[in-house]
């Protein structure tokens, strides 16, 4: 399945890389900063369970970002 999170703040951000683990998932956000520190496997939040599942590469890699959704896949 495709699933497609809209802001990746706390909430976002954790869904996002829950549901990589079985599904492909698109991560929408308007920050560009926060986009650029995702890509480079940055938490731009301050919790240690996020920043050790983004530095798993199995659990990052079906995750992608992108700044603007250009309707679609």
């Amino acid at each position: 399945m495709k699933f497609v999170v809209v802001g990746l703040g706390y909430v976002g951000l954790s869904i996002s890389l829950l549901l990589s683990k079985k599904h492909t998932v698109i991560g929408i956000d308007i920050s560009k900063k926060k986009i650029s520190q995702l890509k480079n496997k940055k938490s731009p939040i301050k919790d240690q369970g996020i920043t050790e599942a983004l530095n798993q590469s199995t659990l990052f890699f079906p995750l992608r970002f992108r700044y603007r959704w250009r309707g679609r896949w």
